[in-house]
Order: C-alpha cells, then structure tokens, then sequence
C-alpha cells in the first residue's frame, strides 16, 4: 500500500503525530488490522497529550487524539504501524479497503508454491528500476537472496545460455527476463544441478508409487487412486481420507502456481512429483492434526480445572523483563491473538482519588516496571 492512497491519514511514531507519506506496506506481512488505541505507541502518545495544553498541540500542528479516527496495521514480529484518519475523513472505510485487499492476497497466496511465493517476494527489491525484468546483474544477486549460490562467472554463462535458449533478441537479452522466465530459469537450473544425485523427495516419490510406470518409463506421475491407498492410507495412516478429499486435494494443487516447467499435468485425476512435493509441504499435510484442535465440549468439562491443557501467560502485561521495562494493555491483545485463554494481571493499590480511596494498577509489583 502506498501512503498516498490513505488520504488524509496521520502516522503516530513514538508518540507523535505526522503526516503519511511516500510509505510503503508490505501486504504480506501484516498480521491484523486493530481498530482504535490499544498498542503501546497509542499509550505513550496519550500519556503526552495529557502534558501538553490543547494551545500547545495547535501551535505544533498536531491533532488531538481521536480514538474513533485511529486504527492500527500489526506486523508479523509484533511491529505497528499506528494511524489516525485525518478529521471529516472515514475510518471504516478505510479499514474495509485494507481488509479487502488483505483478504485477495490471502486468497491469491493459497494458489501459488513456496519457491514462487518467495521470488514474488524478493523480485521488486532486485527490480529496482520496475522494468519487471531483471538483467543478468540482477539475476546474480536474485540468487543470493534465495540462498542459491552460484560463482559470478557461472550465473553469466547460465543467464546467457538461458536467452539462448529462448530465442531472445539482443535488444530483449538487454532488456532482461520476465518474472515468468526467471522461474522457469530457476526450475531449470535446479533440476540441471540435481542430475548427480536423487533429492529425497523425489527417493520418496519412487519408494511410495515406484520409480517406473508402463512400458519401462521413469514415474512422473501419480494418479488419484494411488495417491489414496499407498500414501494417504498406508504410508500416512490417515483413515478419514476419501477418493473426494483426495480430488479436493489434486484440485487445490493443480490451481497452484510452481516453478514446474518440463512435468506439467493437465490430467486432473494425476499429480507430477513437484506437486506431490509442494503438497508435502502445504498445510494441508500439517503434522498437527485438525481433529485434536477441537474445543472440549461442555459436557466433558467436570474434570478439576488442572486436568485440562490451558494456553495460559504469566506477567501478561510486561512488554519486556521483569524488573524494568513497560507495562503495556498491548500485550493482553497480542497474548489472545496468539491463543491465550488465561491471562495474569497483578492488581495494586496505585495514587489515591478525590475521596481518598486507591485507585487500581497493573504492574510487577514492588519492581522498576511502569503502571497501568
């Protein structure tokens, strides 16, 4: 998302309010949209609006806190990015677009294997002049980035026997490969430096299925009913799998996008051996199994409470050790995000009211840790 298409919004950074420009937002690694004030940026820049007079925040140019007017982008790793729409602006449907876009990109994420995923990635950092082409330079640092390392003169020669291969003129060698292409190099590249040796997937491909088909050719193929009865049910043991899961399965692989360029299968009752590799490697092959994440029903529930596995936290509302750093309400929202369903909060007696009474805190009693 660029900056400018969040018209009129305010970004707050440690505390202080400026305007939103030329930022850019990496859809991929946003883990939620929160509405209003509750990460730790928002707190601190309420706990320094209340110092300042209302006189004071206008000759500065700076806005006054508008809880309906602000929302939150969090980061995977727990970053934020904290915004507040500018007056007259509107919120909602700001957060609807974000969702909106959010929700495409998940969608679209679903459909394409981890090695593509992962050049989508890196590609516009290494496309740095957006001529969505690379050039044999780029090509050699694209690598690098993948952990695919390969000598300088090696990657010359390769890239250029590549075009070769393509066809390319020498106006379009200069110009450089399409994204399309450069999977396509990649998938090439990979195989070719694999001839010498067997990669375990593929071992376990030929012990499952077998390394020949009919007629004496090598297996680069499985078909559905296989698939079924010498992986799913023998090798994994997973006895609720049916001929439909198993067509809902090759569907969900077929659709998704691999660096798979010399074993295409249109068949759609067979997979070649990189789909059966990326569904090793989806969550629909997850170690974790689904049937376990059910909820205990109510009626089981009469056990004592310590019987029963609780993802529970201790010192909740600390953003850091134990004696010194902030105490933060952030932390009680990212601890239920993650799944926790019991939460610690250690409740002081804090300054007293008007009337004479203590007022309640949060924090690491007796310790250097801020209040809430």
């Amino acid at each position: 998302i660029g900056g400018d298409s969040i018209d009129g919004s305010s970004v707050l950074d440690a505390g202080v309010l400026s305007l939103l420009s030329d930022t850019d937002v990496d859809i991929g690694s946003i883990d939620r949209i929160q509405s209003g004030q509750m990460t730790l940026k928002f707190e601190m820049a309420r706990k320094k609006e209340r110092r300042q007079s209302i006189a004071q925040r206008n000759s500065m140019g700076i806005p006054m806190l508008d809880e309906k007017r602000s929302f939150s982008l969090i980061f995977r790793g727990a970053e934020t990015l904290d915004l507040m729409v500018d007056q007259g602006g509107d919120r909602e449907e700001v957060l609807y677009i974000l969702h909106s876009i959010i929700g495409q990109y998940e969608s679209a994420k679903l459909k394409v294997g981890n090695e593509v995923l992962l050049l989508r990635y890196i590609w516009n950092d290494v496309d740095r002049d957006d001529s969505n082409t690379i050039n044999e330079k780029e090509m050699g640092e694209l690598l690098n980035r993948i952990n695919f390392h390969v000598k300088e003169k090696s990657t010359g020669a390769m890239y250029q026997k590549f075009v070769k291969t393509l066809g390319l003129t020498k106006a379009q060698r200069k110009q450089g490969l399409s994204f399309d292409q450069c999977v396509t190099l990649l998938h090439k590249t990979k195989r070719d430096m694999a001839t010498w040796q067997v990669k375990p997937v593929t071992q376990l491909f030929y012990d499952i299925f077998g390394q020949f088909m009919t007629k004496n050719k090598i297996r680069k193929k499985v078909s559905s009913t296989s698939f079924l009865n010498k992986f799913l049910l023998t090798v994994q043991g997973e006895d609720n799998k049916t001929m439909e899961s198993v067509m809902q399965i090759f569907t969900k692989l077929h659709q998704l996008e691999l660096a798979d360029v010399s074993n295409h299968i249109t068949e759609q009752n067979y997979i070649s051996l990189e789909q059966f590799e990326a569904y090793l490697l989806s969550r629909d092959n997850d170690i974790f199994n689904p049937r376990r994440e059910q909820v205990c029903k109510s009626s089981e529930m009469t056990k004592p409470l310590s019987e029963y596995w609780i993802n529970s936290s201790h010192n909740t509302y600390l953003t850091g050790d134990q004696l010194t750093s902030k105490s933060s309400v952030e932390m009680y929202t990212k601890a239920l995000y993650r799944g926790c369903r019991c939460l610690e909060l250690d409740v002081w007696d804090g300054a007293r009211d008007e009337f004479g009474n203590p007022m309640p805190v949060v924090y690491h009693g007796r310790t250097l840790t801020s209040k809430i």
